[in-house]
């Protein structure tokens, strides 16, 4: 998902750049959330979403991280490509399930109908669906909660990047490496309801050790290979890393005759990754909702998959209180002033680094 081997190379490259943190040294901050990632992440396995995104909640809430989940929306049309992929793989695998089942109807074998069963719930496991309903009932959860979402009109972790920007949040939560690439300070990924830890990526961190500002870093991770552009055949991380650092530009690489690429290939890329494509949802007038705590105890009873003496511990935990209250949210971020947010002056990419066009 995300950018080829980023991980790796900042792993390789950039050993401060990349820490496991505590949950608890984030308390006080507004984080955004690659809502749909956590959907999948959630519901892989055949698992309940509602479970999983209200001890995400849960979780968030116990270190003082306040959430605001933002949902996909329309992806780019360069991504088709990569969708469509997805969904071929979706539908061998579904072939591949009626196959054995076939298998499991024609053989007698004891054992062999062991094994097959075994091995169609493995790959029923890896087939993954967000739809309407799923997301429907997610947002229902949260209203519930009083927890802000917004579903924004583009893949949500741009969306969430383009909060980060304008100062509105001071990071995302996500498990995609595009975060990095769209120009999010600090992204923290390898989130779990089951540990209170999680990793942190500093973007200015990562340049640093890297030696490379911002705008070749995002040549790099279009070399790398991307969602929307293949890696060049034969090229390796390091590779990818080592024409960035010793020619600084796509450009200047495709002048020297190292690599070709079609015209306009990988500008729209940089256009893409830039947010200059997106804008932030108007900011409405907050909408006041009403959070009754036996409302959502209701609808854990209907939807959720574990015992209920867990989930209305939690509910008493989150809400320190058995009964209904009253809690006044928004559906969308409030208006903030100016002033960023961000508790680390950001990086001013601008200033940093031109690229020449030869």
């Amino acid at each position: 998902m995300g950018i080829k081997n980023l991980n790796y190379l900042i792993e390789k490259y950039s050993s401060k750049g990349k820490e496991t943190i505590s949950l608890s040294s984030l308390k006080g901050l507004k984080l955004a959330i690659d809502t749909n990632v956590y959907l999948y992440k959630f519901l892989y396995g055949k698992n309940n979403h509602i479970d999983g995104i209200f001890f995400m909640v849960n979780k968030l809430k116990k270190f003082g991280i306040e959430p605001l989940f933002v949902f996909d929306g329309k992806p780019p049309e360069e991504k088709k490509d990569t969708i469509e992929q997805r969904k071929q793989a979706k539908l061998k695998m579904r072939d591949k399930i009626d196959e054995l089942e076939q298998k499991l109807v024609d053989t007698s074998d004891k054992v062999e109908k062991e094994e097959l069963a075994i091995e169609i719930e493995n790959i029923e496991k890896r087939i993954v669906y967000v739809d309407k309903e799923i997301v429907n009932s997610t947002k229902q959860l949260l209203e519930l909660m009083g927890i802000n979402y917004i579903h924004c009109n583009c893949e949500a972790e741009q969306y969430c990047s383009l909060l980060y920007k304008n100062g509105l949040v001071n990071g995302v939560i996500t498990e995609d490496m595009d975060t990095i690439a769209t120009g999010c300070h600090f992204v923290y990924r390898n989130f779990s309801n089951r540990v209170d830890t999680i990793t942190c990526y500093s973007l200015y961190t990562i340049l640093s050790e890297l030696d490379i500002c911002y705008y070749e870093f995002l040549d790099l991770c279009i070399l790398l290979g991307n969602d929307y552009i293949p890696r060049h055949r034969g090229l390796s991380p390091e590779d990818c890393y080592s024409l960035i650092k010793k020619y600084g530009s796509i450009e200047k690489i495709v002048a020297s005759g190292i690599l070709h690429y079609e015209a306009g290939e990988y500008t729209r890329i940089r256009q893409i990754y830039s947010l200059s494509d997106i804008e932030l949802i108007s900011r409405e007038k907050p909408i006041d909702k009403k959070v009754d705590v036996e409302a959502l105890k209701q609808f854990l009873k209907e939807k959720s998959t574990v015992d209920e003496r867990i989930y209305t511990s939690r509910i008493e935990m989150i809400y320190n209180s058995d009964r209904q209250i009253i809690l006044e949210r928004s559906k969308y971020v409030p208006k903030y002033k100016s002033k960023s947010v961000n508790k680390k002056k950001p990086i001013s990419f601008l200033t940093e680094c031109l690229i020449e066009d030869d």
